[in-house]
């Protein structure tokens, strides 16, 4: 067997004290670019290469207690209170399911949240920057041409097809993380990465509900990567060319769809009767008290079998009183800042866009779900995520949880050798503001 090098066998050494074998890889490259920066050094001073080699090997230090020192830091992070807070949504969708709303736990709604938790275990375990090659975002671009092509339509709109928009943010972060250094090409590979997904889910008819979300994240994406300077571009340039965009499709937006707006601000004159809704549930929450069953509650939504699935939450707060909003509000806020919070945290900026990805998405499909819940009915939206959805939600949302825990578990592997100086900065009671 041919003997190692001095520099090879003191990183297998080193590695042998780590325990975590996937950090083994960055641990090798960071200790190698080391000893080929100080080897190169001996080399200029005139030192023969095996001496100059075995000289910066011995600068390094003991390999057992170097690997030791490597132990305690590169380990798995373990979001158990995110972990948690996805275990109780859950199992208070189960039994509400079972003990409180008509119609019980059905059986293929069981099969689906156990295949969910089975895709949430495979993200949550597999390193994340693996899930986003160079193919994922054409493999993704032809997922949402078949979905929108096969998948039938309901009320105008793709099922399918609008919650698999859904995931449009996480390809996108491949992308932004390739881009880095590319200046104003990246930017713009960039932006065709998020409006590709977007335009094809309209000519396709994804519900406008999932078009907002989905471009409301990926936009968000490119103006955290514009601010923190990833682009190698000035900020003061960088930030106007994303929201301009964002701008345009707004205002298309508003135009395509103002129709639908009627029956949100004026329910009560919309010519095709949509406004029902939007007046019931305002008129059960204005009914609603404290704790126990509101004065419409008998008349209505035991009427209307929609209420027991679409607006839970109001059929909750009209049968139980308002008191159900704290702990389903609070868990939800919870799960969205505790998640925010460690997406701040993370080491590298694409697990910073991962996390960010994943929060944006589940949050803006609870600001949804309240709005609709709250008479702001927007026609198309999406269930409660994770307490009571249906199947498609269930599965793109325990997805969505099992990459952001995923960025979060591998995070201490990877960090950025020159990390953005992010835009807004406090510091000694001042923020500052960075437009370069």
């Amino acid at each position: 067997m041919p003997k190692r090098n001095p520099a090879a066998q003191f990183l297998l050494d080193v590695c042998a004290g780590v325990r975590w074998k996937k950090a083994h890889g960055a641990i090798a490259q960071e200790l190698a670019s080391h000893i080929d920066d100080q080897t190169a050094a001996y080399l200029l001073e005139g030192m023969p290469p095996e001496e100059a080699e075995q000289q910066a090997v011995r600068q390094m230090g003991d390999p057992v207690a170097l690997g030791k020192q490597f132990d305690a830091v590169y380990r798995p992070q373990t979001a158990h209170g995110l972990m948690i807070c996805i275990a109780l949504l859950l199992l208070g969708g189960v039994f509400l399911q079972i003990c409180v709303l008509p119609g019980g736990l059905r059986v293929s709604q069981a099969v689906v949240m156990v295949c969910g938790l089975a895709i949430t275990a495979a993200a949550y375990f597999i390193d994340f920057r693996r899930l986003f090659a160079r193919w994922t975002l054409p493999t993704y671009l032809l997922c949402l041409l078949l979905c929108g092509w096969l998948s039938p339509e309901l009320n105008g709109a793709s099922i399918p097809l609008s919650y698999l928009l859904l995931l449009a943010p996480l390809p996108l972060c491949g992308c932004v993380n390739r881009c880095r250094h590319l200046k104003w090409r990246g930017l713009f590979l960039s932006l065709a990465a998020a409006l590709l997904p977007l335009g094809i889910a309209l000519f396709l008819h994804a519900s406008p509900a999932a078009l907002a979300i989905a471009g409301i994240s990926c936009f968000l994406l490119l103006a955290l990567a514009a601010g923190t300077g990833w682009f190698a571009l000035p900020r003061r340039l960088a930030l106007p060319a994303v929201l301009l965009p964002i701008l345009l499709m707004g205002v298309c937006c508003v135009v395509s769809f103002s129709h639908r707006l009627l029956p949100v601000l004026f329910p009560a004159q919309d010519p095709r009767g949509a406004g029902f809704f939007p007046l019931t549930i305002r008129s059960m929450l204005s009914d609603a008290v404290l704790i126990g069953p509101g004065a419409v509650f008998a008349d209505i939504p035991n009427k209307i079998p929609v209420f027991h699935d679409s607006f839970m939450l109001t059929w909750l707060i009209a049968r139980y009183g308002w008191i159900v909003v704290v702990p389903v509000c609070a868990l939800f806020l919870w799960l969205i800042g505790r998640g925010a919070v460690l997406a701040y945290r993370q080491n590298s900026f694409f697990g910073k866009l991962l996390c960010s990805a994943a929060i944006s998405v589940f949050s803006l499909q609870f600001l949804a779900y309240l709005c609709a819940n709250c008479g702001l009915l927007i026609s198309t939206y999406f269930p409660l995520p994770l307490l009571y959805g249906g199947n498609y939600s269930t599965l793109v949302n325990l997805l969505l949880m099992g990459v952001l825990l995923s960025a979060i578990r591998h995070g201490s592997l990877y960090t950025d050798a020159h990390m953005p100086q992010p835009l807004f900065d406090y510091a000694d009671g001042t923020l500052h503001v960075h437009l370069k």
